[in-house]
């Protein structure tokens, strides 16, 4: 098998006209790609636009199931395919996704797990293809596209909506569509994913668009982001940017500049925002958001307390506080979710889920770094700048879901599985090499689907 797979490689693949964003080039190789490939794509366009939920008429068609296991299924009946589980991350989520399936017979009501029990096996299967089936620099590119594309649909609406209004404060901020980023709180994460995802884009590639048309776009893009996430009015998502903006100023080669132009954005951001939106930031520990919350999380604490081993089983918040919860007539006596992604999981999966919850961030971050590093000096810095946003978007989404009831959300699942199929790429393209050679000298015309390159001719 593995002479099969090396004999397929085509060592010359110019990727220079996928940089440029030329249609044409990209569907020519669309079209030379797998039909499991064209499945996994569909799947992440359609877990992300809806368009199932925007137009009724095609939803009768379970879309995402048929794709997602469509996919599955093509890939493990081509006998070329790897399907190893090696890598870093594998461990951390998997396990994470092993102690939640173990909560289920130990909850205190099993039923309730079972109902969303199709969340966690659809998680462990983006994971798996994305590990199988995004091994090359092509496919990533291609998914990562998609990703960018769909998230910028949402930020250019909830930009447009906060230009209509001034930016003025309003209760409910800007939703998306419906699905996991309809409440704005939700879109405030994406657009914070979305934000680092679009720096990389356009710093990444920008050298190799000859149109100032494109590059105009590209900046966009960015704004696009930075403004969709000040409409919706979320105070954890600006927190959520300040974490990222001091973390970029510390590990940054670059520290002055960076801190001046995160001022200059700062300052701008400042004089946009309404004195509704300042005040409620001067007043955070007096609202009754915040007095909820704290009554949420200090619950949270207690179920974790009682049940520190195991939890009180996957989706079982609701179901627990309204049995053991101490009623304050928070929010009319209505049972609330945690408003914590942090203290939802140590309160259903206890100790074994929050260890592998944060793993799974921590090793992230590490591999991410490493994979910058593996990618330096590759010509374009796409490579580089992707590895280091994914690492800054999850600094983000750490801060902002310490506020929101996120744990099972596409935000940590899809960036552990992008990360991992990146981190394998960059090893691949590393190995490819001969004794001696740095990633600078590595070709940016190097496809990278295995280890078993042949030596790159003098």
């Amino acid at each position: 098998m593995r002479k099969r797979v090396r004999d397929s490689i085509n060592v010359n693949d110019d990727l220079t006209d996928v940089y440029r964003l030329r249609i044409g080039a990209i569907w020519q190789r669309l079209k030379a790609e797998p039909l499991y490939f064209w499945f996994f794509c569909g799947y992440i366009f359609f877990e992300y636009v809806r368009p199932q939920s925007i137009y009724p008429a095609i939803s009768i068609i379970p879309w995402m199931p048929i794709l997602l296991l469509g996919a599955l299924f093509l890939f493990i009946v081509d006998g070329r395919a790897s399907k190893s589980l090696s890598g870093p991350l594998t461990f951390p989520v998997l396990g994470f996704f092993i102690v939640a399936f173990l909560s289920i017979p130990f909850a205190y009501d099993p039923s309730v797990s079972i109902e969303q029990v199709d969340v966690l096996i659809n998680w462990v299967l983006v994971y798996l293809l994305f590990i199988w089936i995004v091994d090359s620099r092509f496919r990533f590119f291609v998914i990562f596209l998609i990703l960018l594309l769909a998230s910028f649909k949402m930020a250019q609406h909830g930009f447009r909506v906060g230009l209509s209004r001034g930016f003025a404060f309003e209760r409910w901020g800007v939703g998306g569509p419906p699905g996991w980023f309809q409440n704005a709180a939700d879109l405030g994460v994406q657009m914070i994913i979305y934000t680092a995802w679009s720096i990389a884009f356009y710093f990444g590639l920008k050298n190799s668009w000859n149109s100032k048309i494109l590059k105009w776009i590209g900046l966009f893009f960015i704004v696009s982001g930075f403004g969709a996430a000040l409409a919706t009015g979320q105070r954890n998502t600006v927190l959520a940017f300040v974490a990222m903006a001091i973390a970029l100023v510390i590990f940054s080669k670059r520290r002055i500049l960076n801190l001046f132009l995160i001022l200059l954005v700062t300052l701008g951001a400042y004089s946009l925002s309404s004195q509704e939106f300042r005040d409620r930031f001067v007043n955070a520990g007096e609202s009754d958001t915040a007095q909820s919350r704290l009554h949420f999380w200090r619950q949270g604490i207690s179920f974790y307390a009682d049940n520190p081993v195991i939890g009180v089983g996957y989706n079982n918040w609701i179901v627990y506080y309204a049995a053991y919860g101490v009623d304050d007539d928070i929010h009319g006596g209505n049972v609330m979710v945690a408003h914590s992604a942090p203290i939802t999981v140590a309160a259903e999966l206890g100790s074994l889920g929050l260890f592998f919850y944060h793993l799974v961030i921590l090793v992230t971050i590490l591999v991410n770094i490493r994979t910058a590093r593996l990618f330096a000096g590759l010509d374009p810095p796409f490579w580089r700048l992707v590895a280091l946003s994914l690492s800054y978007g999850l600094i983000g989404y750490v801060v902002a879901s310490a506020f929101l009831s996120v744990s099972y959300y596409p935000f940590l699942w899809v960036h552990a599985a992008l990360s991992a199929s990146l981190y394998r790429i960059a090893v691949y393209c590393k190995e490819s090499l001969r004794p001696g050679h740095g990633m600078s000298k590595l070709a940016s015309n190097t496809r990278a689907t295995t280890p078993l390159y042949r030596k790159p001719s003098k």
